[in-house]
């Protein structure tokens, strides 16, 4: 996967690998080689010279997606939106579900509404929990 990135890298840049090698300071035969598939794990040193002569990052030559899928930026852009208490109280219920409450996810049925604001949930809420999804209002 390495050598195929960085072969369309360096086509995307059209640059031959003549004149990557030039860039790089990379040996033609040792970029030829690598180009070729036939060195099909090149040392570190050799990537981030390539990285550095392509302009892009280590991860795009080894294949590396590193970005956020969708419903991931929806989450960070709502957790931005928060307020100072509605941090503390999303922290606290988090806390609370990883120390205490590992059961309380549960999936189908209705949607409840389970009110946030004193962090307190009681038997009868986790019981309600434990066979509905929930919106949790902060």
């Amino acid at each position: 996967m390495i050598v195929e990135n960085i072969n369309k890298t360096r086509k995307e840049k059209n640059l031959t690998i003549k004149e990557l090698s030039n860039i790089s300071n990379i040996p033609f035969s040792t970029l030829n080689k690598i180009c070729s598939n036939i060195t099909k794990d090149p040392h570190i040193s050799i990537l981030l010279k390539l990285c550095k002569a392509l302009n892009c990052d280590i991860n795009t030559l080894c294949g590396i997606d590193n970005t956020i899928n969708f419903q991931d930026k929806i989450i960070f852009d709502k957790l931005k939106n928060l307020n100072y208490n509605q941090k503390n109280n999303l922290i606290n219920y988090i806390d609370n579900y990883i120390n205490n409450r590992g059961y309380l996810i549960a999936f189908g049925g209705e949607n409840k509404n389970i009110n946030m604001k004193d962090n307190q949930i009681t038997d009868k809420e986790i019981e309600e929990i434990k066979k509905d999804n929930i919106d949790l209002n902060f």
